[in-house]
């Protein structure tokens, strides 16, 4: 039971505090909050308390409320160098640079260390269309950015340890685990690797997509990428296998639903294959035969024909046949695969519904490991049973209906 502003002795209010800032330290958001208010209850002028609400709260996405907690924390006592720094931060996050520069130079006149406010005045840089920048301000930015926010290396973390990050020279937020595996799907958004500038993409871009099917979302960059270059997208099916992946999905797409509401997002957590009568289970992924590679972005999941047993799972499956039948006639569909070579048993059989899609963007595996050799043969061949025409691009292939494309060249 929480005690109540009489009843709370300067001693109370102390012990609050420190288990405010405990449970604050250990991501327990909820508990946090809750104590910090408790002790407003008492001391509503408390700067220390308001400042930590407002650093949670910016921890939490929630820009706006943290913004109103720091002024409030620094119209109190100006002369605290965290507050300025918390605040100038909270302003960066929320795009308002003006606001921010002005802020430093307001740090600066009560004595913040200059150094510190250098920080903040190199993140405004994150921001800075890149086309004023040159190649290697640029760069130097970017892995700045990079390694500040992989600080937990090649790790696979629970959306615990996830932040909401500004992705560096755009306009959007993200939460992010601080991961190699993360911070490569933002560098993968940032390079526009999910579509090919080319005369086919300009047509495909007159016929207006309407519907993006995502396979392999992982935690949802690829799929905002498409539905910014295809501004004409109306839904976002995605679909991701692995449990701690699809929360991440889950959580960025409850972000970016608020921005972008005129798009509906949907996250599916399942293994997408050729039929829903098939049996799969995860299997060596790259990472379990060379450590190199992410151990966040490369699970692997199987066809299997053993029965089913206590000792053995089989995931959640679904069809892009069956997904692609529920979809009205009159949408015009685009989707990206990236399945770690499960490629090689989701165009095993009935790839009829490529019949259906206007643009397919699919990252292939056959180099990667000797074990994904096969990966992308049925893959291949359906493409062109379909009549697909392919454009290379490093590991990824985007391929154009042909059928579909006539239908303005």
């Amino acid at each position: 039971m929480s005690m109540n502003a009489v009843e709370m002795s300067e001693t109370a209010l102390e012990e609050t505090f420190s288990k405010a800032s405990q449970a604050h330290i250990s991501g327990k958001i909820n508990i946090a909050e809750r104590l910090y208010n408790e002790i407003l209850t008492v001391e509503p002028q408390n700067a220390e308390v308001l400042h930590n609400l407002g650093v949670l709260a910016l921890q939490d996405g929630r820009t706006q409320i943290a913004l109103s907690s720091l002024e409030q924390a620094l119209n109190i006592n100006p002369n605290k160098e965290n507050f300025w720094l918390s605040y100038i931060n909270a302003l960066i996050s929320e795009r308002q640079f003006e606001k921010a520069r002005e802020a430093i130079d307001k740090a600066k006149f009560t004595g913040v260390y200059n150094d510190n406010l250098k920080e903040c005045e190199a993140s405004l840089l994150y921001f800075t269309n890149p086309s004023n920048l040159s190649k290697e301000q640029a760069q130097s930015i970017w892995v700045k950015w990079k390694n500040e926010n992989s600080k937990a290396g090649n790790a696979h973390l629970s959306i615990d340890e996830a932040q909401c990050k500004v992705i560096p020279f755009r306009e959007d937020a993200v939460w992010l685990r601080p991961t190699f595996s993360d911070t490569a799907r933002v560098q993968e958004y940032l390079n526009n690797i999910y579509f090919s500038k080319n005369w086919l993409h300009d047509v495909l871009l007159k016929l207006k997509p309407t519907l993006l099917i995502d396979v392999g979302a992982n935690i949802g960059l690829s799929s905002l990428s498409l539905s910014k270059e295809f501004r004409s997208l109306k839904k976002v099916i995605a679909i991701e296998a692995e449990a701690k992946n699809f929360s991440m999905l889950e959580k960025n797409f409850d972000l970016w639903s608020s921005k972008y509401s005129n798009i509906e997002w949907e996250a599916i957590n399942a293994v997408a294959t050729f039929s829903e009568d098939a049996r799969i289970t995860k299997t060596q992924g790259l990472f379990d035969v060379k450590k190199g590679h992410s151990v966040s972005g490369t699970f692997k999941y199987a066809l299997t024909d053993e029965s089913f047993s206590e000792e053995h799972r089989f995931e959640r499956i679904i069809s892009l046949k069956s997904i692609i039948n529920s979809i009205p006639q009159d949408q015009r569909i685009v989707a990206k695969i990236d399945i770690e070579g499960g490629e090689e048993h989701l165009f095993k059989a009935d790839t009829e519904w490529l019949e259906r899609c206007y643009f397919l963007t699919c990252e292939v595996h056959d180099g990667f490991h000797p074990i994904m050799l096969n990966s992308s043969s049925n893959m291949i061949k359906a493409l062109i049973d379909h009549d697909f025409a392919i454009v290379p691009s490093h590991n990824t292939l985007h391929c154009y209906n042909r059928k579909m494309i006539g239908v303005i060249n």
